[in-house]
């Protein structure tokens, strides 16, 4: 069975930048990040994650907290699965959060997204960030979306071939695919604040809705089309 990828925007109260659900065994998805923290919740089966270059198991029950802006990339399960993704603004929840989701679904008291928001308002910049999370947020390489890799080079006086291994070694990804990410996740900002799709797609420097609609649904599990009718 191919994997199901659902999304959810909550009401501004509610914190939460949106919720996602995916059930099924293709659950795979290539290297890529978001702009805010990720929180996994495997509700049934197991996930494998690979979050900077380490493997994650996730068992059914078990939380993973994935910071903003780290590469990760999660691989397909023959037995299937079924997970929450709650996405959270950077830095807001910790080691208390995982605790209570952890709690909670050994008590038969997550049963789906919903609760899974819940327990994360009852946390929500309650705890002290974990160190991993500071960690990935500690400064590194970045470029801007619309600058070129020998100007990111220029402006820390390294070479362009220097720069490139120096960010691939730290982002687990070449340059220019991170640029490619940043201009997705761009275009899913757009989206979820309500802009069109050839408007997202022209605001996030994409030749068209076709480029970026190959693109997205190859990082996210969606089509934009159907993210933007979540």
């Amino acid at each position: 069975m191919a994997g199901a990828w659902s999304y959810w925007r909550p009401s501004a109260a509610a914190h939460a930048v949106e919720i996602g659900t995916v059930a099924g065994r293709q659950v795979a998805l290539p290297p890529h990040f978001h702009e805010g923290d990720q929180w996994v919740l495997v509700l049934q089966g197991r996930r494998r994650i690979a979050v900077g270059g380490v493997l994650h198991r996730v068992e059914a029950g078990q939380a993973l907290c994935i910071p903003a802006g780290a590469i990760h990339r999660s691989f397909a399960e023959e037995q299937g699965v079924r997970c929450v993704n709650l996405y959270l603004p950077p830095g807001c929840h910790g080691h208390a959060l995982r605790l209570d989701l952890e709690r909670a679904w050994r008590a038969g008291r997550v049963g789906d997204w919903q609760d899974v928001l819940a327990l994360a308002q009852a946390h929500r910049c309650a705890d002290a960030v974990p160190a991993d999370v500071r960690e990935h947020r500690a400064e590194r390489l970045w470029i801007a979306p619309a600058a070129s890799v020998a100007a990111a080079a220029n402006a820390r006086g390294i070479s362009r071939e220097h720069y490139s291994r120096m960010f691939r070694a730290q982002h687990g990804v070449a340059p220019q695919a991170h640029r490619l990410l940043q201009r997705l996740n761009l275009a899913r900002s757009g989206l979820r604040a309500g802009a069109a799709l050839a408007d997202a797609a022209a605001g996030a420097g994409f030749a068209d809705q076709s480029h970026l609609t190959r693109a997205f649904r190859q990082a996210f599990g969606v089509s934009p089309g159907r993210y933007l009718r979540a």
